[in-house]
């Protein structure tokens, strides 16, 4: 029985082991963002505006295996609204840089490769809203930043194919047992024809002989 509870929780961590990582994101974040409020640097607020942003840019995570391009991609639609408000909030916060980094992944596993490459286009796009309305951001951050997406999302996009590989082969896997499943079943209903028909003829011709005799 102790086995038995270790698998299922072990099982249960394979899991939810990240979304576990996201609610750490969310209460980090959160803190953070507290603790800095109105610093150098730091975010100026409001702090309950600042405070539902990082819920904001985390909490689609939580819903990537049920929107798997429209979750990711969520976080920065956010990130662009917050970066209008708050400055400071996404250049200051590392949650904020984690949670890009995750969704960019995350895009670039996405199994249409077209709307992959375009959600990188368009975070991009909203990279440079953002740096455009940080008043500490430089050319030379925005290309840093740029690198650093790109390789994030170029990750995702190598993981995808791995994933849509072994994906692939399962699925053969599956159509080849179930094609020898039914040429199992075939042989065994022409057998079961033969069967049939060898012993009608036998009846058959037991009767001719019971009839003449």
């Amino acid at each position: 029985m102790t086995m038995r509870r270790l698998r299922q929780l072990w099982h249960l961590a394979l899991r939810y082991w990240f979304d576990a990582l996201i609610l750490g994101g969310v209460v980090a974040g959160i803190v953070v963002v507290v603790v800095v409020q109105n610093t150098k640097n730091g975010p100026d607020g409001p702090l309950w505006f600042d405070v539902l942003a990082v819920i904001g840019f985390t909490a689609p995570l939580f819903l990537r295996r049920r929107f798997p391009f429209k979750a990711p991609f969520a976080i920065y639609v956010v990130f662009g609204v917050i970066s209008f408000i708050d400055r400071m909030l996404i250049p200051s916060s590392f949650v904020a840089f984690v949670a890009a980094l995750s969704g960019l992944v995350l895009i670039g596993m996405y199994r249409e490769r077209s709307k992959a490459v375009a959600g990188l286009v368009i975070v991009q796009g909203i990279a440079l809203i953002v740096g455009h309305n940080d008043p500490t951001q430089t050319g030379g951050d925005y290309v840093w930043l740029a690198i650093v997406f790109a390789v994030a999302w170029t990750v995702g996009f190598g993981l995808g194919s791995k994933f849509r590989e072994v994906d692939e082969a399962k699925e053969r896997a599956v159509r080849a047992e179930r094609e020898r499943e039914e040429q199992a079943r075939l042989a065994v209903a022409d057998e079961r024809a033969r069967i049939a028909r060898e012993l009608h003829d036998v009846v058959g011709h037991s009767v001719s002989v019971m009839t003449v005799q």
